[in-house]
């Protein structure tokens, strides 16, 4: 148990290095930045947005 609470906090540290610094795979860097951290900047409509609030609580 007190491996796991270990490695846990060990991962909470390296989670700040996450803008796709580390993916080999061409396709899913770009997954990384262009969906998941929206780098292109666009606007998402209401509906998604506020299915996205409804889902993360």
């Amino acid at each position: 148990m007190v491996w796991r609470i270990f490695k846990y906090i060990e991962h909470l540290f390296h989670i700040r290095h996450r803008k796709g610094h580390g993916i080999h795979s061409p396709y899913l860097f770009e997954f990384v930045n262009r969906v998941l951290f929206n780098s292109e900047g666009v606007e998402l409509p209401p509906s998604i947005l506020n299915e996205h609030r409804r889902l993360c609580l």
